[in-house]
């Protein structure tokens, strides 16, 4: 599941629970980079795509936090 918060009509942090393990890819909102994702005790390593699309591997049980810039 996920929550996105949003301040001055652009995406600042989204929340991301982790139901499966799941190589996940996320693509930020027109305008907008994803900075970092973690998942509350360290930096998850991102694998940075075409249109500013991120790939990482997410594991079960975990939740994490996206960045927004």
């Amino acid at each position: 599941s996920s929550d996105l918060e949003w301040s001055g009509g652009r995406a600042k942090t989204a929340t991301l629970r982790a139901g499966r393990d799941v190589a996940l890819r996320l693509a930020p909102p027109a305008g907008q980079k994803i900075l970092s994702l973690s998942n509350g005790r360290r930096s998850v390593p991102l694998t940075k795509g075409e249109d500013g699309v991120v790939s990482a591997s997410l594991t079960q049980g975990t939740t994490y936090s996206v960045a927004f810039g």
